[in-house]
């Protein structure tokens, strides 16, 4: 027997499994209703905010401070990019947060060892990451997932938040949201409502944009498709 984990599930894997094995079956913790997006465990608290990118570092250590209410808390923070992970950990040094730990692909393996492992030892510890540093990461007491940066895919997502809300517990997930983050928005309003989490009329707004962009975009596409296929038509005429 082969055994496959997974926090995400995308449906073309349906098909290349039944390629590969014979008689797969899928067992799901979740409701397997998701087919256009991914679920996250139901134990977690998802509260997603809507800032300005000039606004996004205030924002983000009033979410620290609410985050460290419990004196056990261990939080998660997660950038896009390497620079941003660098910057946030500078930021927590100088609010005071000297014990916040970083890791990023330009770190060594000593450096990110030793983020790791304050992170597991201490009770009320702080890491910054991004998402190929944090790759294959478990750690059973994180209370607090928070992304500073959002993630282009709403996989991705689901496998940040993911890192808490384990085995049962419960966890809660803080996010900031900018207008630029249009390619994740529509999805991330769906996986808000299916996880009965609130929306902010903001994050509604941007994912309309979104999807306005989109069927401009589709359209403008069909156009110039019908315009070659005409052309083609003419010329074989």
């Amino acid at each position: 027997q082969t055994l496959l984990f997974t926090a995400t599930w995308p449906i073309n894997l349906d098909a290349f499994s039944r390629e590969l094995t014979e008689m797969p079956v899928r067992v799901t913790i979740t409701r397997f209703k998701s087919r256009r997006f991914p679920e996250p465990a139901r134990t977690i608290d998802h509260v997603v905010s809507v800032t300005t990118d000039e606004a996004r570092a205030q924002l983000f250590l009033e979410l620290i401070t609410q985050a460290h209410k419990g004196l056990n808390n261990k939080v998660l923070v997660f950038t896009k990019t390497k620079s941003s992970a660098d910057y946030v950990t500078e930021l927590l040094h100088i609010e005071g947060y000297t014990y916040a730990g970083c890791m990023h692909g330009d770190k060594t393996q000593e450096e990110r060892g030793e983020a790791l492992e304050k992170f597991i030892q201490h009770k009320r510890a702080i890491l910054v990451a991004t998402d190929v540093a944090a790759r294959g990461l478990d750690v059973e007491d994180v209370a607090v997932v928070i992304n500073y940066e959002l993630p282009q895919s709403a996989d991705t997502y689901v496998h940040r938040v993911g890192r808490t809300g384990r085995a049962g517990r419960a966890g809660v997930a803080f996010s900031i949201a900018t207008p630029g983050d249009q390619m994740i928005a529509p999805k991330l309003v769906q996986i808000l409502q299916s996880a009965n989490a609130a929306v902010p009329p903001e994050l509604i707004d941007i994912a309309e944009r979104a999807h306005r962009k989109r069927k401009e975009r589709n359209k403008k596409t069909k156009a110039k498709i019908k315009a070659k296929t005409v052309a083609k038509a003419i010329a074989r005429a």
